[in-house]
């Protein structure tokens, strides 16, 4: 992308962004420079008079308006420092980071004791003009900042946003550029800074291609999921519960990046730990309610293609029932797809096989609710093995045979493939583990 409809960029020999041109005002247009080391993390930033990208071409001056960063040893922005008009070089702010995360900010704040007839340039730790406040940083579970407090703990300021980052607004003192998911803003373009890339929030995609270090066809895809193959896009466009750590789409059970690798104690590795234990209660509904799913061997190719559906996307099934118009299944949302996508692919495999000559075999909507807790899932587990009971059509569960009451019973192995501690123990026994993390193991509710 070299317009996006408010700036124009220029990019270097290897693919980054290293001018950028805007025109806040009609007739009056800046020009910024990006400044890189050998490994490709953003090193300087400054206003450029000539528009290419080498500095000692496009007049990136020493003087007055640059930004220079101190990076960490893994290439996160540690300290800013910014040059006045005589060329000296000031602090202006300092990142702190705890388990992987930014969890704070040292920002320069005016000092009630300075005066400046006694102050002593020689000595200026002696009541200098400023002084170096913290300002912490309230997140949520993927590091997009919502409050800040100062070292009191008196509230600073409040950000909202939406889920691309676009629409961002903070009421308050917040002088912390980061805010998307911990990645640094710039005032110049209204982009973020990844390190590999540069996102549009406004657009909700990045300005250019994914790329990798190793020479592939299409970087970090996952050819059985259309949205990795966009490498353009932000974590396959599900920003609700993933984020991008660097820049790239590196593989983790098939999808974006994995928070709990990039930082282990960090808000949003908790929250993916959180979401793998949160399930869904899934209701689709045959057309018109009627009762298609009757027809002789429906109910089996259902189990089928759920069977098939819950492989090929890596889905966990925590209880099932086939009725003769509904189906209710208890899953957790599978990692490289949405929950709605699971069941669209669900619907439209079984509608192919069993539709016929009908209009359409599934309605086109249906009900979900989320599920927290061990206590309210056994309910919903034993509300789903009933529901042919309640509905008079046997006297008890076991009796039918289109549900996983069963497995929870007798630890039978049925077409498709229950989490549970049957499952568990057989996984043990095998020496087989689950490709994707377990979550809880249920006993048969009593």
């Amino acid at each position: 992308m070299t317009n996006d409809g408010v700036n124009q960029y220029l990019y270097d020999g290897e693919g980054r962004v290293c001018a950028v041109a805007s025109t806040p005002v009609p007739g009056f247009t800046t020009m910024t420079g990006y400044v890189y080391d050998a490994d490709g993390n953003r090193v300087a930033k400054g206003t450029i008079t000539n528009w290419s990208c080498d500095p000692s071409v496009n007049g990136l001056t020493t003087a007055g308006n640059e930004t220079d960063y101190v990076l960490g040893p893994n290439g996160e922005q540690v300290t800013e420092l910014a040059q006045d008009a005589n060329g000296s070089m000031n602090w202006q702010r300092t990142y702190v980071h705890a388990g992987g995360a930014l969890i704070a900010t040292y920002d320069p704040v005016p000092n009630p004791q300075y005066n400046p007839a006694q102050y002593n340039p020689s000595n200026p730790t002696v009541d200098p003009p400023t002084l170096a406040m913290p300002s912490f940083r309230f997140t949520d579970w993927l590091g997009t900042m919502r409050a800040s407090t100062d070292a009191y703990g008196v509230l600073q300021s409040t950000c909202t946003g939406l889920p691309f980052g676009d629409g961002s607004t903070c009421q308050g003192d917040t002088p912390d550029p980061r805010f998307f998911t911990g990645k640094e803003r710039d005032a110049e373009s209204g982009n973020d800074y990844f390190g590999a890339r540069y996102f549009a929030s406004t657009v909700g995609r990045f300005l250019t291609p994914d790329w990798s270090a190793k020479v592939e066809p299409v970087p970090y895809a996952k050819l059985d999921d259309p949205q990795s193959l966009n490498l353009y896009a932000y974590v396959q466009n599900n920003p609700l519960v993933r984020f991008d750590a660097d820049g790239h789409a590196g593989p983790v059970n098939g999808n974006g990046n994995d928070p709990c690798q990039v930082a282990p104690s960090g808000p949003a590795c908790a929250f993916n730990n959180w979401w793998k234990n949160v399930h869904g209660l899934i209701t689709p509904q045959t057309f018109r309610r009627l009762a298609l799913l009757e027809a002789p061997g429906a109910r089996e190719t259902v189990e089928a293609v759920l069977e098939q559906t819950r492989a090929r996307h890596q889905a966990r099934i925590y209880a099932y029932v086939l009725m003769p118009e509904h189906v209710h299944l208890l899953i957790n949302e599978p990692p490289a797809i949405l929950l709605a996508q699971f069941l669209k692919a669900l619907k439209q495999m079984t509608s192919r096989k069993l539709k016929g000559d009908r209009e359409q075999f599934w309605q086109h909507r249906y009900f979900d609710s989320n599920v927290y807790g061990e206590k309210a899932r056994s309910e919903v587990i034993r509300y789903i093995h009933r529901n042919p009971v309640v509905r008079g059509l046997v006297e008890k569960p076991e009796e039918w045979a289109w549900s996983s009451f069963r497995h929870y019973a007798t630890g039978v192995k049925g077409t498709v493939e229950i989490e549970s501690e049957w499952t568990a123990r057989r996984r043990e026994a095998t020496g087989m583990r689950p490709k994707i993390g377990l979550g809880p193991i249920f006993h048969f509710p009593p």
